[in-house]
C-alpha cells in the first residue's frame, strides 16, 4: 500500500503541475499568483525528493493564499511523505473543504486514510472521488478502494472495486495483483495464476 501511495503522490504531482487550481476568478490576484508559483516550485522540489524545501515553498503558497486548494493538497502530500500524519490530515481536510468536488484530492485523502487503517472514512473519500465527473482517472480511485478493502479484509468489496478499475483500464498492475490476492484467498488457484 505504501508503494501505491507513493505512486499516487507522483501522479498527483503531475496533475497539480498541469492544472494548478480551479479558481472561479478569470484573472487571479497577486496573492493567488504567488501561491500558484510557490505551489509549482514546491511540487518540483517534492518530485526531486527535497521534502524540506518543498514544504517551505508550499507554506509560502498558503501564506499568500490560504484558500488555494492545490497548495493545501500538495502540502498534505508532502507532510504525508514526511510522516507528519496530523499535519497531513489537517491540510487534506482544508483542501477537501476548499474543493469538495475534486476527485484527485478525494482519492489521495482516501489513500491517506486507508494507510491509517481508517477504512470506513477511506471508502467514503473514494466514493466522493468517483462522483467527480471531471476526474480524469477514476480507475485510480477504484483500484485504491479495492486495495484498501483487501486490508480489512473484505474480499467481496475488494473484488467489486478492482473489477470496476479493470473495466476502465485492463492493465492496472495494482488491480491485477489485487485480484490475484482475492482469488488466492478464496483458494481459486487457476484464477490466481491467470491474474498474475
Amino acid at each position: 500500500m505504501q508503494r501505491i501511495a507513493r505512486l499516487a503522490v507522483i501522479a498527483v504531482i503531475f496533475t497539480i503541475t498541469s492544472c494548478t487550481g480551479s479558481s472561479s476568478r478569470d484573472e487571479p490576484d497577486a496573492n493567488t499568483r504567488i501561491a500558484r508559483t510557490n505551489t509549482e516550485l514546491g511540487v518540483g522540489y517534492l518530485k526531486q525528493g527535497d521534502r524540506k524545501t518543498a514544504i517551505e515553498k508550499l507554506l509560502k503558497a498558503i501564506e499568500a493564499d490560504p484558500k488555494y486548494a492545490p497548495a493545501q493538497h500538495s502540502l498534505a502530500l508532502a507532510y504525508q511523505d514526511f510522516g507528519q500524519i496530523e499535519l497531513a490530515e489537517k491540510h487534506f481536510r482544508k483542501a477537501v473543504d476548499l474543493q469538495p468536488e475534486d476527485g484527485a484530492i478525494r482519492n489521495n485523502f482516501g489513500a491517506f486514510l486507508c494507510s491509517e487503517k481508517r477504512f470506513v472514512e477511506s471508502e467514503e473519500q473514494f466514493k466522493a472521488a468517483l462522483r467527480d465527473p471531471a476526474y480524469a482517472t477514476p480507475q485510480a480511485a477504484l483500484e485504491n478502494a479495492g486495495l484498501c478493502m483487501l486490508r480489512i479484509p473484505d474480499y467481496d468489496k475488494a473484488e467489486t472495486y478492482l473489477r470496476q478499475a479493470l473495466k476502465v483500464d485492463a492493465n492496472r498492475p495494482g488491480a491485477l495483483l489485487g485480484m490475484a490476492r482475492v482469488t488466492f484467498e478464496r483458494n481459486q488457484t487457476l484464477n490466481t495464476r491467470g491474474w498474475i
